[in-house]
């Protein structure tokens, strides 16, 4: 029974250290143990185009350029003992650059497991079902 147990505890710790898949474009999340993960996905609301510099503490998505109504997409998995995940992006435009987590486990809920956004010049704002919920960029 103990050695039942451990190989459970050693299998879901493994599974937790992996992390994120490392995958850039992705159209769909895959369920993972416990945690389904998440997808995140950003359309370019500007009139001209988007570099956008995602990344976390150990994965660096590296930069992408996104045209005018485009969407870039990417997949994460949050941490399933607290929720400490979060993803932060340098956004490219207008001569100007900017800062935003643009996913933070703590208050990310995003239904069906997919966080979509728009980016807009005065910040990025995430769409649900009800209405958009819009932020400011991170002091930098």
């Amino acid at each position: 029974m103990v050695s039942l147990l451990y190989l459970l505890l050693t299998m879901v710790l493994g599974m937790q250290v992996k992390g994120n898949d490392g995958g850039v474009v992705v159209s769909e999340a895959k369920d993972g143990f416990f945690r389904p993960k998440v997808t995140i996905e950003m359309t370019n609301m500007l009139k001209q185009h988007l570099i956008v510099h995602c990344k976390d503490k150990h994965h660096d998505l590296g930069a992408q350029i996104i045209k005018t109504g485009e969407t870039y997409s990417f997949v994460v998995t949050p941490n399933i003992f607290k929720k400490v995940t979060l993803y932060f992006c340098k956004f490219y435009f207008a001569s100007s650059s900017y800062y935003f987590d643009i996913y933070r486990q703590d208050r990310d809920d995003c239904p069906d497991h997919v966080c979509y956004w728009s980016i807009f010049e005065k910040g990025p704002c995430r769409i649900n079902f009800v209405s958009p919920q819009c932020f400011r960029w991170n002091d930098k």
